[in-house]
């Protein structure tokens, strides 16, 4: 990332490598991370990102919203009929893969 960067993760901790990360943050190359999903959820009590100035680490909760009750509902109903018409389901989680 660009000198000065800040980085956003909602999606997967996973997708980052956190020594990297903590390194960047440390050396000032990152400005700042904001992280939803940190490398290693749950990250540890002594993980260096809690003391942080430039970071802010929030509960996995990114995904909340008024309407995400009803999606969910939505799309369990959409994938349920697929089920009983015999029809590929959406969303399948191919573990192999990770996701």
């Amino acid at each position: 990332m660009r000198e000065g960067a800040i980085l956003i993760d909602v999606t997967r901790g996973e997708i980052i490598d956190g020594a990297a990360l903590v390194a960047a943050l440390e050396s000032g190359h990152l400005g700042g991370a904001g992280l939803d999903t940190p490398p290693g959820e749950p990250i540890s009590a002594d993980n260096p990102l809690w003391r942080m100035d430039n970071v802010i680490v929030t509960p996995h909760t990114a995904g909340a919203s008024p309407r995400r009750g009803d999606r969910i509902v939505e799309f369990f109903c959409k994938n349920l009929e697929h089920f009983r018409l015999g029809e590929p389901l959406e969303g399948v989680i191919d573990k192999v893969k990770g996701y």
